[in-house]
């Protein structure tokens, strides 16, 4: 039998069957630096044929090392399991503070733009208001050019009443001169007054043209209105200290679009590429471009890892821009 997990496999039977010596003598068969005598199974099996042979203390001893067997692998199992769940905290709380720095930017943008409205809206009040106040004036002032008309024209009407009645006086004072001069002179006097009882000279309406305003103009004063420098540098801040550890913003970066997009990361998985492919992928997704992601990367060429992406996929060197190519695909996924 060359197979030690075959081995194995009939060391069991003989055991099942009783037969303890011929199960002792196939696993004494397995070679003791081979994977198959470090696996759970033969450090099972191995205590219970000394147990059953009669060996307790080479048993004891063999269950002692099946059992720390058992929780080296349960540590294992345990710390993969916090690795993961370490991996899903940190997107998860990195995913809360994206959203909370956008809210912020939201909740800026409102109240920007509901400010900026107030400010139009009492430009507009005060507009309007002295546009009522110069049309009030105007009114006012061709009110009293009208009562001022009205005023000479009454004047003028007293001024010919006053001209009649001594007109009448001196009739009275020619009463007793020539009849024929007297009718003359009435004559005369008569035409005079009817010219003047019929002149009109008061003025015409003034016609007011006020055109409104031609546009509002639409200043932005949102950097202006708020002071948003001490919010903004602890953002840098925070950025800087996200990228400083690169390993773990790129894999952070990969994770958040394999949540976001995960037809985009599953598109490089299934072309066969490795992690470490997908994150320099996955900067380029982000906006940066070939000479960035080297300089971010600290790698003085990146032709070789670029050459086996473009194999795996399937782009030909000349065809297009890797980034280009990353960005597009983005959008179709």
């Amino acid at each position: 039998i060359k197979s030690d997990a075959a081995k194995l496999n009939i060391a069991a039977a003989y055991l099942k069957l009783n037969q303890y010596e011929k199960a002792a003598d196939v696993l004494k068969l397995i070679d003791s630096d081979s994977e198959i005598a470090k696996s759970i199974r033969y450090l099972q099996l191995k205590p219970e044929i000394l147990k059953a042979e009669g060996r307790y203390n080479e048993a004891l001893d063999a269950y002692k090392t099946y059992f720390n067997a058992i929780d080296n692998e349960n540590s294992n199992i345990f710390y993969q399991k916090t690795k993961v769940a370490d991996g899903l905290h940190n997107l998860t709380l990195k995913n809360i503070q994206e959203i909370q720095h956008k809210n912020r930017i939201i909740w800026l943008s409102v109240c920007s733009i509901l400010l900026l409205l107030l400010i139009i809206g009492v430009i507009s009040y005060l507009y309007r208001l002295g546009k009522m106040k110069r049309i009030l004036a105007e009114k006012e002032q061709h009110q009293l050019k009208l009562e001022n008309a009205s005023l000479q024209n009454q004047n003028s009407i007293l001024e010919l009443a006053k001209q009649t009645a001594e007109l009448e006086t001196e009739k009275q004072h020619l009463a007793g001169e020539n009849m024929m001069l007297r009718i003359s002179q009435l004559e005369a006097e008569n035409e005079q007054l009817k010219v003047l009882s019929e002149k009109d000279e008061l003025p015409d309406d003034v016609k007011a043209v006020i055109k409104e305003r031609i546009g509002i103009l639409n200043a932005l004063f949102a950097a202006n209105i708020l002071d948003k420098e001490p919010a903004a540098t602890a953002y840098v801040d925070l950025v800087k200290r996200e990228i400083s550890d690169k390993e773990k913003f790129m894999n952070s970066n990969r994770l958040a679009f394999k949540v976001s997009h995960p037809m985009f990361i599953k598109y490089f998985e299934e072309h066969g590429l490795t992690e470490y492919e997908i994150n320099y992928l996955c900067l380029y997704a982000i906006g940066l471009k070939g000479k960035e992601v080297g300089n971010y990367m600290e790698l003085r060429r990146h032709y070789n890892i670029s050459s086996d992406i473009r194999r795996k996929l399937g782009i030909d060197e000349h065809e297009t821009n890797i980034g280009i190519y990353v960005r597009k695909l983005l959008k179709q996924l």
